[in-house]
């Protein structure tokens, strides 16, 4: 053990040490690990619901979506199939038709986007879980849904109704309700239709879209093509906005700590001049002072800082092993995600160091001002 690490093991586990100082070093220690703990939890919790959220849009939306004339989507649809450089990435095309209606239940009513699906039998309906909740219907139940078109009557005109079944699962989209594609033929006015693509590989969907959109311009069709990454960047650019939020609001907890570490080390120097002045008289340099605490204040703020982490670390996998219920009704999930980064919990680390490295510039120049001359005098 060289002198400084004697001198450093000294002031912090000696049993001498005064009360006061003591509890100052705790402290800071302790603020630099919840800090830090804090921040890696936040940060994963973060990205367990940005890759829940990714997993729940790449499952239950289209990959790429194709707006054209009803009419057409039959044809277009045969063009891709027969597209070799599509071939191997294109998994399912479907056709869709959106429209506009009314939902009524017993007890309540909403308007709501519908969708023609052949994903859905005819005379049922598959609705997201917020519009069941909304209208208060329970399994098996029926609902009577109103169609923008009209019809005459001896009163006058009316809009169309149909009555649907409901499904047991749940619709894709959260947003739309989903029938069958001939229901919305015949029953619906069209607000919008073409074709779905569901892809082998969804990130590469930008080359997809490009040929895609390549074939279409070859036979001058009017259209439409949008991206899964289009239609939700708004959603990913408030995630990552929120999650850069998070993390500056919480990296303050960390300044905090760095200060708790600056009044320590003042503390220190101001309790332990006597010391100081005596190691100047036998020879030390104040060069050599200054790698004491740097030394002190590296084991406070870098060693807090991997506690912290490692703290955090065992918090997730405890969160991640046990659950922390979620309604599944709100959130589309039954426990909190949890998604390790190796990349974050480095950002955070040397966020951390490098705010308590600076935390010590000040400490550390007040010993140039030590004038262990005057010192051992008194």
């Amino acid at each position: 053990m060289n002198f400084f690490t004697l001198v450093v093991s000294r002031y912090l586990l000696s049993s001498k040490q005064e009360s006061f100082l003591r509890i100052m070093v705790f402290i800071a220690f302790l603020s630099v690990v919840l800090g830090n703990a804090v921040l890696v939890s936040v940060v994963s919790i973060m990205n367990g619901f940005q890759k829940e959220i990714r997993a729940q849009l790449l499952q239950n939306t289209p990959h790429l979506t194709i707006e054209l004339d009803i009419n057409q989507t039959e044809q277009v649809k045969t063009w891709l199939s027969n597209n070799l450089e599509l071939e191997n990435q294109v998994l399912l095309v479907r056709p869709f038709i959106l429209s506009a209606g009314l939902i009524q239940s017993k007890q309540s009513a909403q308007a709501v986007l519908l969708k023609g699906s052949d994903t859905v039998a005819e005379g049922f309906i598959a609705l997201p879980r917020s519009l069941r909740f909304n209208l208060l219907l329970t399994p098996n139940d029926t609902v009577k849904v109103y169609s923008t078109k009209t019809s005459l009557n001896p009163f006058g005109s009316a809009p169309i109704t149909k009555t649907f079944k409901l499904l047991d699962t749940p619709s894709d989209n959260d947003l739309i309700a989903t029938i069958s594609l001939a229901d919305a033929k015949k029953f619906f006015s069209v607000f919008s239709a073409g074709l779905e693509l569901k892809l082998r590989e969804p990130f590469k969907v930008d080359s997809v879209a490009s040929e895609v959109k390549k074939i279409l311009d070859t036979h001058s069709l009017a259209h439409k093509v949008t991206t899964w990454i289009e239609l939700n960047e708004p959603l990913w650019n408030a995630l990552q906005l929120e999650k850069t939020v998070y993390f500056i609001v919480l990296t303050l907890i960390i300044i905090v700590a760095s200060f708790s570490i600056l009044s320590a080390l003042v503390l220190f120097v101001l309790e332990k001049r006597k010391e100081l002045a005596i190691f100047v008289a036998l020879g030390a340099s104040y060069k050599a002072l200054r790698k004491i605490f740097i030394l002190l204040g590296a084991v406070l703020g870098v060693g807090g800082t991997i506690v912290g982490l490692i703290v955090g670390l065992c918090f997730c996998l405890a969160l991640d092993f046990y659950g922390f219920p979620l309604d599944e009704r709100v959130f589309g999930i039954s426990k909190l995600p949890i998604e390790f980064s190796i990349k974050n919990y480095l950002l955070v680390g040397v966020v951390s160091t490098l705010i308590c490295l600076a935390s010590l510039i000040y400490p550390v120049k007040r010993l140039s001002k030590l004038n262990s001359t005057q010192i051992l005098r008194q």
